[in-house]
């Protein structure tokens, strides 16, 4: 029998910035996720938790006071996340693409792939007057399902991928996030005129692949 895929409570094995960094991809892809909508706390709250635990880290050594600090700020992140977790698994049911979607690390099953997907090519931009825009990848061998970064405007930042986590610039850019996207979606309720960047990645359980290039397109 098939085991049912559950959400990994595997940030307890990372390092405190690899732990930190965790959170951020976590808060990054639920913010706006349409397919997670009760959440059990809010994104403010999580990411109050994660930086406060950024803070405490290096002054852990400083005295009692910070030492208790940095314990009690890692408790609090901690019991966060594990309500978040346990939130992804009732709406997942046991579905990988779900859990991946919101940063989560999926457990293995019998027919988890052997390694993470290969890059995936330059996005297909097509534009349907009214704001209305169609993005489109190319398939690739053992991903589950693409993440699919859209940049509102004329600029863009790099978005790093490492161990399974993304590492996100401080940006006032407008972005779009598409977490569990198939080969093809539609992006609806742009503004015309608009240039938008947009890039994506190919994901299964064993992890992320890096983002493919820029392409871009002006929304009619």
């Amino acid at each position: 029998m098939k085991r049912k895929i559950i959400v990994l409570i595997s940030w307890t094995k990372l390092s405190v910035l690899d732990y930190v960094l965790f959170s951020n991809t976590v808060i990054f892809c639920l913010t706006g996720n349409i397919k997670f909508p009760n959440l059990p706390a809010t994104m403010l709250a999580l990411k109050a938790a994660t930086d406060r635990l950024q803070a405490a880290y290096p002054n852990r050594k400083k005295g009692d006071d910070e030492k208790v600090e940095f314990k009690n700020a890692k408790k609090e992140l901690n019991a966060l996340l594990h309500k978040f977790a346990e939130y992804v698994n009732l709406v997942a049911d046991g579905n990988e693409a779900l859990i991946l979607s919101a940063g989560f690390v999926p457990s293995k099953s019998t027919s988890t792939h052997a390694g993470i997907p290969d890059c995936p090519g330059m996005v297909k931009l097509a534009t349907v007057m009214g704001g209305t825009l169609i993005v489109e990848v190319g398939k690739v061998e053992g991903a589950v399902s693409y993440i699919f970064l859209l940049f509102l405007g004329v600029d863009y930042f790099i978005v790093e991928v490492n161990n399974n986590f993304l590492t996100l610039s401080p940006s006032s850019i407008r972005t779009i996030l598409i977490p569990d996207g198939k080969l093809k979606e539609t992006v609806t309720g742009l503004t015309p005129g608009t240039i938008v960047y947009v890039q994506a990645l190919a994901q299964n359980s064993a992890g992320k692949s890096a983002f493919g290039p820029l392409s871009n397109t002006i929304i009619n």
